[in-house]
């Protein structure tokens, strides 16, 4: 099973996706985490303006074995401004 949480969309940026496994029974807390970030976007809105790159989308998915949570980031140039 496939959640989608939309952010923001930004074009001409580059992607990168994150893919982090849960911890058992963590789920709850982390809706509740992104319901709070979407409630009160100015501030990871301006923690990622900071760091120059944006959270386009949240996605959940659930396997026999774990739950997953990927993020899709967006910036301008993850090389330029992560200084790699």
């Amino acid at each position: 099973m496939m959640v989608f949480y939309g952010f923001m969309v930004l074009f001409n940026m580059e992607a990168k996706l994150l893919k982090i496994k849960l911890q058992p029974d963590s789920r709850p807390h982390l809706e509740h985490l992104i319901t709070y970030m979407r409630e009160h976007i100015e501030y990871p809105r301006n923690e990622m303006a900071q760091k120059r790159y944006f959270w386009d989308s949240v996605f959940f998915e659930q396997t026999k074995e774990a739950e997953f949570i990927y993020i899709v980031i967006k910036s301008e140039d993850f090389f330029q401004h992560n200084g790699r």
